[in-house]
């Protein structure tokens, strides 16, 4: 395990890893997560799935976050970043490819279930990197690669279901090359373990992998944004399919699209919490992204809307998750990076919980329904938030 981390040499590979980096998030943070979504309608009608069965779906990938937690973590320390991202971007690829193969459903849970995992095995090799770059906790950093990683994935999503409109499985065994290009280029520019800071993880990341106990606001926050955005990232692609008859198809892509183009733009300003504060923050993010929400339940077949509300659901999910990141590390100042795996935990089981409730609501009444329902919580969501900070004296920035 190393003891000091230095901070990366000027050296080519240094100066193209954090593009590197990014480029693997966007295959185990956007693409593993949300491009399902994308391709909801295609696989019902591959495999005659009804609503309750897609979510379930959608959950199993979140499932396979929840088992590779501490696996992520044991990898990172004992193999070092590089390996562990190489064995995430290869996890990634090697489940997206038993997607696209699937004739089954058991074939395609477990793809779903691999994809998922490699999310949880990048994430402690990210903290890592951006750490011994920095010398100081990631947050603000790491909302700016996560960000950024998830609306690339989900973006290069809507480009290669436009571009394979008919033969969803080609676009994810697309996904699973793109996986091991982004595999390859990590090899290429990360410094190999033992070498400038890369080997274990710092003592304070592997110290910081101890089961947290945090507090109930945290957790009932971070799980509604999970729960609230679901119905979105799993079945957004049927509300719009419902009246996109007139665009080739191209319509249903483009909500796809304007979503991933949308969520890093709040990065350009750095992390929106920090500049503002948590609370500040995190109520208008979620009040829009109920508006968003409530905006598609009732767009059809308005395009100004659907125009309106994808881009602004991607802003406000950023801002929102960096917010809960912002909040995880002031839950436990000590130990910051427990803070956050704490606060990615909890999206995480929103997001597996919402995915499932979404699938068995949509059987029972229709999707305007369901979205207004959840834009709802969001809205309830919203009112939670710190008033304080952990020294006990009101926050509206960070130290």
């Amino acid at each position: 395990m190393s003891n000091d981390v230095q901070e990366p040499s000027s050296s080519s590979s240094g100066w193209w890893a954090p593009p590197a980096i990014i480029g693997l998030a966007a295959v185990c943070f956007g693409v593993a997560r949300f491009a399902y979504g994308n391709v909801v309608p295609a696989v019902r009608e591959t495999f005659g799935l009804d609503a309750p069965v897609l979510g379930l779906l959608a959950a199993v990938g979140h499932l396979g976050y929840l088992a590779a937690i501490m696996a992520g973590w044991i990898v990172a320390d004992r193999l070092g970043a590089r390996a562990a991202l190489t064995i995430a971007g290869l996890v990634a690829g090697l489940g997206m490819g038993t997607v696209a193969a699937a004739t089954s459903l058991p074939v395609l849970m477990i793809g779903m279930f691999v994809t998922g995992a490699s999310t949880a095995l990048s994430l402690p090799a990210i903290i890592s990197l951006i750490v011994a770059a920095q010398a100081e906790w990631p947050t603000e950093r790491l909302s700016v690669v996560l960000a950024n990683g998830t609306g690339l994935g989900v973006a290069l999503a809507a480009i290669f279901g436009l571009a394979t409109p008919d033969r969803w499985q080609i676009a994810w065994a697309g996904f699973a090359a793109v996986a091991l290009l982004a595999t390859l280029w990590v090899r290429q520019t990360l410094p190999r373990a033992g070498a400038d800071g890369a080997g274990g993880l710092p003592d304070q990341l592997v110290r910081a992998a101890d089961p947290p106990s945090r507090p109930i606001g945290l957790a009932l926050a971070a799980a509604g944004l999970g729960i609230a955005s679901s119905t979105v990232w799993v079945f957004g692609r049927d509300v719009v399919d419902g009246f996109a008859t007139s665009d080739g198809g191209v319509g249903p892509h483009l909500l796809w699209l304007l979503i991933g183009v949308a969520v890093p733009l709040p990065t350009i300003v750095g992390d929106v919490a920090h500049r503002v504060g948590i609370r500040p923050a995190w109520t208008p993010a979620m009040l829009v992204l109920a508006a968003a929400t409530a905006s598609l339940g009732v767009a059809a077949p308005r395009w100004g809307l659907v125009l309106t509300a994808a881009p602004a659901f991607g802003i406000s999910y950023t801002v929102a998750t960096g917010a809960l990141l912002r909040w995880g590390t002031w839950t436990a100042t000590d130990r910051p990076t427990d803070g956050i795996r704490f606060a990615l935990l909890w999206i995480v089981v929103g997001h597996a919980v919402g995915a499932a409730m979404s699938g068995e609501l949509l059987s029972l009444f229709d999707a305007g329904q369901v979205l207004r329902w959840m834009a709802a919580l969001a809205a309830l969501a919203a009112l939670l938030g710190p008033l304080r900070g952990p020294d006990g004296q009101p926050r509206r920035r960070p130290g």
